[in-house]
């Protein structure tokens, strides 16, 4: 198997495993508290290899997630798709970030995802629980550097 070809597949894989650790079930008091490890591996493959991970990507995980997730047809392909779009275009001054202040910028790009499903509900007239969504935000931006680590160490292998 070639090196190219080798790297499309971890890079397939890790997507399969970010979205399967969307659905696995958790007690009701940790739902809000699960970070989008789906955003996450989005960003880490659109930021260090954007010449196979980009926009299109973005959108292709995202009506995954609507799929699997049951909500809006659309609602995750349009937030990450906006999301893999701001992240290629600075991809170039986010690698030069140190881990800590990447942490900051996906913290951002979770709260967009946040805003972009909230317009959705709004414009589409379907209820929200909007409080404890926002928990997830933080959750996601905390587990950036070990996210980041793995993928690196991965990729590097």
């Amino acid at each position: 198997m070639t090196v190219a070809k080798s790297k499309k597949t971890f890079i397939f894989v890790s997507f399969f495993i970010a979205l399967v650790l969307l659905i696995v079930p958790l007690p009701k008091a940790l739902v809000s508290l699960r970070p989008d490890f789906a955003l996450l591996v989005l960003v880490y493959w659109v930021l260090y290899v954007p010449e196979r991970v980009g926009i299109a990507t973005g959108f292709i995980v995202g009506i995954l997630l609507d799929v699997l997730q049951g909500g809006l047809l659309g609602q995750y392909a349009l937030s990450f798709t906006v999301v893999a779009y701001v992240v290629y275009q600075l991809q170039a001054r986010l690698r030069m970030f140190p881990i800590f202040q990447q942490m900051l910028s996906v913290l951002i790009f979770a709260g967009l995802v946040q805003v972009v499903s909230m317009w959705t509900h709004y414009f589409t007239g379907e209820p929200m629980a909007y409080a404890l969504q926002w928990l997830s935000v933080v959750t996601t931006a905390l587990f950036w550097p070990p996210v980041a680590k793995l993928l690196d160490f991965s990729r590097n292998v």
